[in-house]
């Protein structure tokens, strides 16, 4: 088809601040995965196409059950840290507990999108 642009599976993205390769960036009114390293006012990729991939937290009080929600912490417009995303409503959801975590874990699989 002549008209096709993408296929839709990434978008380019221009940095309000630097941002790590596997960083989580609210997008489009989705979330993004960075491809690779995107400098600050640069523009580089984000994976955009629904999958699960792994993000830090802050070591779980509990277990988390599988489906329960993720979202970035309120005020994080970025995630990359394990400080940056939470299992408490506030911030931009990015996603769903894919597989069910033991307590005291410090890393989450997220099915995002």
């Amino acid at each position: 088809m002549q008209n096709k642009v993408t296929d839709g599976k990434t978008v380019i993205y221009i940095a309000s601040t630097d941002i790590a390769p596997g960083a989580i960036v609210p997008v489009c009114g989705k979330v993004g995965v960075a491809v690779t390293a995107i400098p600050n006012g640069k523009d580089g990729v984000l994976n955009i196409e629904r999958g699960v991939y792994t993000v830090p937290i802050s070591a779980t009080s509990g277990v988390t059950a599988q489906g329960t929600k993720v979202y970035l912490a309120s005020g994080k417009s970025v995630g990359q840290a394990a400080e940056d995303f939470t299992l408490t409503s506030g911030g931009t959801q990015i996603g769903y507990v894919w597989r069910a975590a033991a307590s005291g874990a410090t890393s989450l699989d997220v099915l995002i999108n």
